[in-house]
């Protein structure tokens, strides 16, 4: 809790994740005060536990995956969430994280429907002229004809040619062309020639990459803002429209995913309320699907009241504007107006005063940590930090890292622990095994050797924990029987490990998971 300058350390507030899963989220602060690294920490603690939700961030600025250049660390720099980002980027991306990068940021047009093509790429008032229903009409194949075709000849393509992919017969006069055929160029040569690039694999792997509970970063900081958005757009509809398809299956094939929107009032305010608008769908009508939102802005007042009035969760950090704050609190009443008068006065960058439905009887006013420091025991430590200890330390041993392990396993909320049902597709005849990622184990002993006064035997840590320490703890784990292998942990293939359960003493509550899960030798 804080109030002020001054952190009541001894009252710990606490936010549960859980509650961003399928909910609405605002985020509402000025700029400089902390909007970015609450995102930040946000999703590091949600991510802190294997997930069953994936999470696609549209990063207009180009700040959310690897560090600034003022040295502050991007998600890429987080170890748990770093094995799960998929980075599609126009910038280049320094070495040591390349391997992050799944793609650049355009698409093949030809992957999408035209009906969504067209949603995203035209403006509302030429979605039902004669060439646009032309367009939105086309067969899959006779669509992707049109998008090679146009992406190569551009304006030269011929209306001939256009006419036959379009099985269309022109209407040609003395002076100029078919006025359809040449809509069609002017208003989709543009975008294919800014966006379009064949094999492009973001919209291809959306789908796939969430349900495994991936953490997508889109970054559009490279695009126009109208591209930004139309993008933007695109990807939020092929995520909606499947999971509308695929609602009522009985093998509830839908996919829960959690976006985060910046400059929401861009995509939300009054003349965007239009049920075909995209953004506007996912916020009303998202929660059904399993589908959540964080809407992140600088200008509560710009967004429309029929969008904040359905907000479950509010972070307000510093506003200063009377329309934001009017507007907070007309559609909140639990931010009276000495919570304002504070909000109005803040002057420390992450000051928080938050509210959560549906039982959270009064708004808390909290300090977020910063994002990348191992000050929990559940909080990743930052892989790439320069932290170092003087060499003199590495005269100190080996740590005897057994007891960190079992301790971790026995009681650590992060480490999930899973009973073994089969070993590559036999049953088990070894009962008695529990299994664990070892990416969350490799972490959670990380930041306890952190926490830990006894010095970690190295002259670079950070070096150390990243290399070293992921090879001493497999050899701990053989030493006490264990066996490796891969199994599908929350939707996603990971390494794991197998021990006898009686080597693991629970604590502090920790259970085995009631699922069982199956183990291969290999992926």
């Amino acid at each position: 809790m804080v109030h002020g300058d001054k952190v009541r350390k001894d009252i710990d507030i606490r936010f549960s994740v859980d509650r961003l899963k399928a909910r609405r989220t605002f985020v509402f602060a000025r700029a400089g005060y902390g909007k970015s690294n609450l995102i930040k920490y946000l999703v590091s603690q949600l991510y802190s536990s294997p997930p069953d939700v994936g999470l696609l961030i549209f990063d207009v600025e180009g700040e959310y995956a690897l560090p600034d250049a003022a040295g502050r660390p991007g998600m890429a720099n987080i170890s748990t969430l770093a094995d799960r980002l998929s980075l599609y980027t126009n910038r280049p991306v320094p070495q040591g994280f390349a391997s992050l990068k799944k793609g650049d940021m355009h698409l093949d047009f030809g992957d999408f429907p035209p009906q969504d093509i067209l949603a995203c790429f035209l403006p509302w008032e030429k979605q039902e002229t004669v060439f646009a229903n032309l367009v939105r009409g086309l067969k899959w194949d006779a669509w992707r004809k049109l998008v090679a075709y146009l992406a190569d000849k551009e304006f030269q393509a011929d209306d001939n040619a256009l006419a036959q992919i379009l099985e269309y017969r022109p209407q040609t006069r003395k002076d100029h062309g078919d006025v359809s055929l040449a809509a069609i160029k002017n208003n989709l040569v543009p975008p294919i020639r800014r966006l379009h690039r064949a094999n492009s694999p973001v919209g291809r792997n959306l789908i796939e990459e969430l349900r495994q509970g991936r953490i997508i970063i889109a970054d559009t900081s490279l695009l126009g803002s109208e591209d930004a958005l139309a993008v933007s757009g695109l990807l939020l509809r092929r995520l909606f429209e499947h999971n509308r398809r695929h609602f009522t299956d009985p093998a509830r094939s839908i996919v829960r995913c959690l976006a985060i929107i910046e400059e929401a009032q861009a995509v939300l305010g009054d003349r965007e309320m239009d049920d075909r608008n995209i953004f506007v769908r996912w916020v009303k009508e998202g929660r059904k699907y399993d589908l959540g939102v964080v809407l992140v802005t600088q200008q509560p007042g710009a967004i429309a009241d029929q969008i904040i009035s359905q907000g479950d969760n509010f972070f307000v950090l510093h506003l200063l504007n009377d329309a934001d704050l009017a507007t907070l609190k007309r559609h909140n009443a639990y931010f009276a107006e000495d919570i304002l008068g504070v909000i109005r006065s803040e002057p420390i960058p992450g000051n928080c005063y938050f509210w959560s439905a549906p039982d959270q009887p009064f708004v808390l006013p909290v300090r977020v940590r910063e994002f990348g420091k191992s000050d929990t025991k559940q909080q990743a430590f930052a892989a790439q930090s320069e932290t170092t200890v003087e060499s003199s330390k590495a005269a100190a041993g080996e740590i005897d890292l057994q007891p960190v392990v079992l301790g971790v396993l026995g009681g650590h909320p992060s480490v999930w622990l899973y009973n073994v049902a089969t070993r590559d597709g036999k049953p088990s005849h070894q009962p008695g095994k529990v299994a664990f990622a070892l990416d969350y184990l490799v972490s959670s002993v990380a930041s306890r050797l952190r926490e830990s006064p006894v010095p970690i035997p190295a002259s670079d840590v950070a070096a150390w924990l990243r290399q070293e320490l992921p090879i001493k703890i497999e050899h701990v784990l053989g030493g006490l029987g264990g066996e490796p292998g891969f199994a599908v942990l929350a939707s996603a293939t990971r390494k794991v490990w197998a021990l006898p359960a009686q080597a693991i003493q629970l604590s502090g509550g920790k259970m085995v998971r009631g699922e069982s899960v199956e183990i291969r030798r290999s992926v």
